[in-house]
């Protein structure tokens, strides 16, 4: 069995208000979803804020024999994940191959520790990069939700 997981984060001005959204299905086509905001967020941000909720609802989902796929049309979290650039980060207490300091260190710290949980609990789960905007009804869905917690918190 796979169980798709689609996240999105929007935001107004970069810093500015943002949004995010997580997006999945049942097996009976039941539609669940998630979704946060904040007054003083970034893009990825959000972005990784929506990463979070998912792998939590991940560990929640008490199925073994199954792959869980996050879908995001972020590169920069679909590639920290899948190109090594998390763990490598952590190896250099969380400094960047430049020595930098990791942005969003807090998030990335609580998606390493998910994702360490995850695997503990044998729960094999795979990162998928999927362009914004392109068609796929859960991505568009989460896109919409993303941008509704935006406005939310604009206000």
């Amino acid at each position: 069995m796979v169980m798709r997981y689609y996240t999105d984060g929007a935001c107004s001005g970069n810093p500015g208000a943002g949004g995010w959204a997580v997006v999945w299905s049942l097996q009976n086509d039941q539609v669940l979803w998630r979704s946060g905001c904040d007054k003083y967020a970034t893009n990825n941000k959000m972005e990784l804020l929506a990463v979070v909720e998912a792998l939590k609802q991940i560990l929640e989902h008490n199925k073994r024999n199954c792959v869980y796929k996050v879908y995001s049309d972020s590169a920069y979290v679909v590639n920290a994940i899948n190109k090594g650039w998390l763990y490598q980060w952590r190896m250099r207490g969380w400094k960047t191959a430049s020595g930098d300091p990791v942005k969003n260190i807090g998030l990335w710290k609580r998606v390493y520790r998910l994702l360490r949980q995850l695997q503990v609990n044998d729960r094999q789960v795979l990162f998928v990069k999927v362009k914004g905007h392109s068609g796929n009804p859960l991505n568009e869905y989460a896109d919409k939700i993303a941008k509704a917690a935006k406005a939310e918190a604009a206000k």
